[in-house]
C-alpha cells in the first residue's frame, strides 16, 4: 500500500489558479460584480470590490480547470461513509408519532405551543 503514496505531491492548487498571463481573461467584470451586490442589496467598499472580482475571476478559472478533467469511466461517488439503515428505534424516536395513524392535524398535539390549529413558533430575543 505505501509502494504507491508519492513522495512528493504531483499538483498544487495553485496550478489550478490563474497565472498573471492569463489574468486578463475576466469572467466577471467590476462593474457586472457591482450591479449583482445591488441586485443582492449587498454593499462592498471599493477595495473589497477589486478583492472581490479578482477571487470570483480566480474560482470560475478554477472550475474551468476543473472542468478540464476527463472523468470517462469513473463512477460518481454517492456518499463519502458506507451505507448504513438505521432504524428509528435505533435513534430513540418515538414510534408512535412515525406510525401511519398521525397525519396532518394529528401532529397537532405533539406541538410544544399551539394558537388555536396552528404551530406557534418563537422568535429567539438573542438575536
Amino acid at each position: 500500500m505505501l509502494q504507491c503514496l508519492k513522495l512528493k505531491p504531483t499538483w498544487s492548487v495553485r496550478s489550478l489558479l490563474p497565472t498573471t498571463a492569463t489574468q486578463s481573461s475576466e469572467v466577471l467584470t467590476k462593474e457586472e460584480l457591482i450591479h449583482l451586490s445591488k441586485l443582492s442589496n449587498l454593499h462592498f467598499s471599493p477595495e473589497r470590490l477589486e478583492s472581490l472580482t479578482k477571487d470570483v475571476n480566480d474560482l470560475c478559472h478554477l472550475v474551468k480547470k476543473i472542468q478540464e478533467v476527463d472523468v470517462s469511466g469513473v463512477d460518481p461517488l454517492i456518499r463519502l461513509t458506507p451505507e448504513k439503515t438505521i432504524s428509528f428505534q435505533e435513534v430513540g424516536a418515538d414510534e408512535e408519532l412515525y406510525s401511519k395513524e398521525i397525519k396532518g392535524r394529528g401532529l397537532l398535539k405533539h406541538a410544544k405551543e399551539l394558537y388555536g390549529n396552528y404551530y406557534v413558533v418563537r422568535q429567539d430575543s438573542k438575536k
